[in-house]
């Protein structure tokens, strides 16, 4: 128990080390992931992808494992996207691109981006791929 707590302490301790060091910059990219509401988006990735592991028969402790392996790839492509965002816009970009996103049209942007994206999918499964497929085999 003692031991549990100790961690537990060390790893608080290290998160208000890492979040006491944040840039204004990155906080402002965070506030800008949480309007645009990417957490959900990777979470709703990560369910499309162990739903389709569904068929594969997994054991408890399978799907279990599987779980755990999407949540540190999501973890990883949000703090990789949290670079790349720091990397390729500036303070001001950050800010202007967070104003729209609190704007009607920004927010109704946020809300349909995920709509428009899975509808091209499917239609694009649908009815490209199959004939892609076709196309690629003559190619052979």
């Amino acid at each position: 128990m003692k031991k549990l707590f100790i961690i537990t302490m060390l790893v608080f301790t290290i998160n208000i080390t890492v979040f006491s060091a944040e840039t204004p910059k990155q906080k402002k990219i965070k506030e800008l992931f949480q309007v645009m509401d990417i957490q959900a988006a990777t979470n709703e990735m990560s369910e499309m992808i162990l739903n389709d592991t569904d068929s594969m028969k997994l054991s408890k402790n399978q799907k279990a494992a599987m779980q755990k392996e999407m949540q540190s790839m999501m973890d990883y492509v949000l703090n990789k996207q949290a670079e790349l965002y720091d990397r390729h816009f500036t303070e001001q970009e950050i800010d202007d691109i967070l104003n729209f996103y609190k704007t009607p049209a920004g927010k109704k942007i946020i809300e349909e981006t995920p709509k428009i994206t899975k509808e091209l999918f499917t239609d694009l499964m649908e009815n490209y791929y199959p004939d892609m497929i076709k196309r690629m085999e003559k190619i052979k």
